[in-house]
């Protein structure tokens, strides 16, 4: 890895162990957490940038599935066509069971994407904490699951930048960056 990355990991580190070892008066649940931090930070190394760009490749945005938006609609109109022509008593209640199905399924979709919007919004507030490390990794697991969702998926590629940037490894960064820059929409102010 970049020799500025391993410099700046390991200052990282030793500034947590400072803080505290400062602060002194931990809880027992705050330790145990700052811990298990500090391990998965150790054992996490920063890609290097050819990394950086078959990963960002594997993981395009793409928009949303057209199927997807209108299949809950294709279902109910499926259903009620069936239960016009069934005279059967189990033909009335089937239009209710897949409108309550839809429900369910809209409702899981809806609480995926908050989920993983507050996990991107938690990313973004530990950069604004200076604590590059666990802002990388975050952001770097999310990128997958937030590659059907354009918009969520360009901001966690740009933070990814962000902290390669701040963590002076350049050549990431400008992989990450020329990545945003190349499936930036015509349209765009920037």
């Amino acid at each position: 890895t970049n020799p500025d990355c391993r410099c700046l990991i390991f200052l990282e580190m030793y500034l947590m162990q400072n803080r505290k070892s400062k602060t002194g008066n931990h809880s027992r649940e705050t330790y145990q957490h700052d811990m298990k931090r500090t391990e998965s930070t150790t054992s996490f190394k920063p890609p290097e940038p050819q990394q950086v760009r078959e990963y960002l490749d594997a993981h395009p945005p793409r928009p949303p599935s057209r199927w997807v938006a209108w299949a809950p609609l294709m279902a109910v109109g499926f259903v009620v066509s069936i239960a016009w022509q069934v005279d059967a008593g189990w033909a009335n209640v089937l239009p209710w069971l897949v409108v309550l199905g839809v429900i369910v399924v809209s409702e899981m979709r809806v609480r995926r994407l908050a989920r993983l919007t507050d996990e991107l919004v938690h990313a973004q507030e530990l950069a604004l904490q200076h604590q590059w490390l666990p802002t990388l990794q975050l952001a770097w697991r999310l990128v997958p699951a937030l590659s059907g969702m354009p918009q969520l998926h360009g901001r966690s590629v740009a933070l990814i930048a962000h902290v390669f940037d701040r963590l002076r490894c350049y050549e990431s960064a400008l992989a990450a960056y020329d990545f945003l820059l190349q499936r930036m929409p015509a349209e765009h102010p920037a």
